[in-house]
């Protein structure tokens, strides 16, 4: 399975289907201003001409079958209702072959990284990476001790939404609610409150905009917990998720689509600021390491590059070997790219991004340092 960000241009969507070698996709019919069938057509021309499940397109050659969700007929596509209705006894025999054949190491998604430095990779994961990283994250947040009700603003397709919360609700048989077909503060607050949401899931950004809009409204909210990743909570951001959403506790998790979503977590009890300056302590059963730029472990409390080994790790880049090899050494390591530090307690600390240092007069100089500089002023709400 593929993820694709539905906001993706016809130039983005074809360089990604080319990556992958997509051969059936599914997709919506109009989303916002996103015309699906149009944006298919741009780039496979041969669409309109072609029998359903046969295309053949010179651009992207291994697409075959597209399923389209609408009660139209589309010229070359399938509806999702064909589909559903071509079941019978023979496909649902087919079915259980082939799942006999699945392995528990074999790859079953790719999520695209997101990005920000040239063409999106795209790590393949498998059914041992998805299940156990799923299964330990909603252990970390407390889904197994009662049910909850989570509020995911974040989009299903990145690892936080399918992974360290899709995964790990349907492990601990917890129910999500997803507010709206894309992101929107307002309504992710009426979620909250219409649905007793007892957990909230996002991003520092998305939150900035929740208390925003708390603020405002002074809804009674029922929520004792609050999950922050995907960049790094200010703690004056996490002084207002406590004050102004009345959240118990607020968590941070750390991890890459390329560790399927979670590396450090929050404990359960821990005091207040190891959840705001820290990202938690490494997931259970998995090791790390801090090393220096010559790949010897540095002394507790030194920055140096993190390194990452155990069930999260990716099975590879797909079909790139020489990528895959550059981030996971022959010993199953897979190196992060993240300045690190290791506290004598064993709580993580990241310090940026290694490519992201600036050398000024002879010193380092990471980002994060002058963001948290700036965060300091009473009247910035957001460094980035």
């Amino acid at each position: 399975m593929v993820s694709m960000n539905p906001f993706y241009q016809a130039n983005e969507a074809e360089n990604l289907i080319k990556q992958v070698k997509i051969k059936g996709l599914i997709c919506g019919d109009v989303f916002r201003k996103q015309d699906y069938y149009q944006i298919l057509r741009s780039i496979c021309p041969e669409l309109e001409n072609s029998k359903p499940g046969k295309i053949h397109s010179d651009k992207i050659p291994s697409l075959r079958t597209v399923v389209h969700i609408t009660e139209e007929n589309k010229k070359g596509t399938f509806k999702f209702t064909d589909i559903l209705n071509m079941a019978d006894e023979d496909t649902i025999l087919q079915i259980k072959k082939r799942q006999n054949k699945i392995k528990f190491d074999g790859p079953c998604n790719i999520q695209f990284t997101s990005g920000t430095t040239g063409m999106p990779k795209a790590p393949v994961q498998s059914h041992f990476n998805i299940v156990n990283n799923g299964y330990f994250c909603g252990k970390r947040i407390g889904l197994h001790h009662k049910h909850h009700t989570i509020c995911l603003q974040n989009p299903l397709f990145h690892v936080f939404g399918t992974i360290a919360t899709l995964s790990a609700a349907v492990g601990h048989g917890a129910t999500i609610v997803l507010p709206n077909d894309a992101y929107n503060p307002e309504k992710n607050l009426n979620a909250i409150v219409q649905e007793r949401c007892t957990v909230i899931y996002g991003t520092p950004t998305m939150y900035v905009d929740l208390v925003s809009q708390q603020r405002k409204r002074n809804e009674n909210l029922k929520a004792e917990l609050a999950l922050s990743g995907g960049a790094l909570c200010p703690p004056t951001l996490f002084k207002d998720m406590l004050d102004i959403l009345k959240v118990k506790t607020v968590k941070s998790i750390y991890g890459l689509t390329e560790t399927t979503a979670s590396v450090f977590f929050s404990m359960n009890k821990e005091i207040e600021y190891y959840g705001s300056h820290t990202v938690g302590r490494v997931q259970d059963h998995l090791e790390v390491k801090v090393v220096d730029k010559d790949g010897y472990i540095v002394p507790m409390g030194t920055p140096g590059e993190l390194f990452v080994r155990g069930y999260t790790t990716m099975v590879e880049y797909f079909n790139n070997e020489e990528k895959t090899k550059e981030v996971i050494d022959k010993n199953g390591w897979f190196r992060t790219g993240d300045q690190f530090i290791l506290t004598e307690d064993g709580y993580g600390k990241v310090v940026g991004r290694i490519k992201d240092m600036i050398i000024r007069g002879g010193e380092n100089i990471y980002p994060k340092e002058i963001e948290e500089f700036l965060i300091t002023h009473p009247e910035i709400i957001e460094v980035q």
